[in-house]
């Protein structure tokens, strides 16, 4: 059997060429403003991320990444459908499914071995997957950090961390979702997929 990170992507030929992550570096001070993010899962009974695209700042910043094992080509980059990738997920599909309710803050919580720490540590490690997926600015530092704030990250004190996308910084209209090539605006679908998510992001390690 096929370790579930070993998808193959037979056609590459409509993707853009993209250098790699040490070309997306902008200055320290630069305000990072999403303007959309893009996902697209397959698998009806058990929706995992296939790509990733994101756009900052009016399209200064244009990424897409692929699930699959890493690439040797600058062109192509890559992510594996990990805890934290998981985790990423989760709080962007929460995020579009209760950004509309003013009732509702979307955010993940949670202590070790959780997702909100899954995603916490990634922030923290800044793994490649995460340098492609959104960009480094002049410093080598991930542009995420600019989007999420994080209380009491990497759990130095007693408690859960939480993790969430930073006031006006992302809202629903911004994140489009799809799911087998069609786009889901439904709550209820939208809620579905976080929930098959998050109960495969249980049983995996970060």
């Amino acid at each position: 059997m096929k370790n579930e990170d070993e998808i193959q992507f037979l056609d590459f030929s409509n993707y853009p060429i993209f250098s790699d992550s040490s070309a997306l570096k902008i200055s320290a001070k630069d305000q990072i403003v999403p303007n959309k993010l893009s996902l697209q899962f397959y698998g009806n009974d058990n929706p995992q991320l296939a790509e990733i695209s994101v756009c900052l700042n009016q399209g200064k910043i244009n990424t897409k990444c692929v699930r699959g094992l890493k690439s040797s080509s600058k062109s192509l980059m890559t992510f594996p459908w990990s805890a934290g990738v998981k985790a990423l997920c989760l709080l962007i599909l929460r995020t579009k499914r209760q950004s509309s309710d003013c009732n509702l803050f979307p955010s993940l919580e949670g202590l070790a071995g959780s997702p909100a720490a899954s995603l916490d540590y990634a922030i923290s490690k800044q793994p490649q997957w995460l340098l492609d997926m959104f960009g480094v600015n002049k410093f080598g530092k991930a542009l995420i950090k600019q989007l999420i704030q994080r209380e009491n990250p990497e759990r130095k004190r007693p408690g859960p961390v939480r993790v969430y996308f930073k006031a006006a910084k992302l809202n629903a209209d911004e994140i489009e979702v799809y799911l087998d090539g069609h786009k889901i605006n439904s709550y209820d679908k939208l809620y579905a997929i976080e929930m098959q998510i998050l109960k495969s992001c249980l049983k995996c390690k970060r």
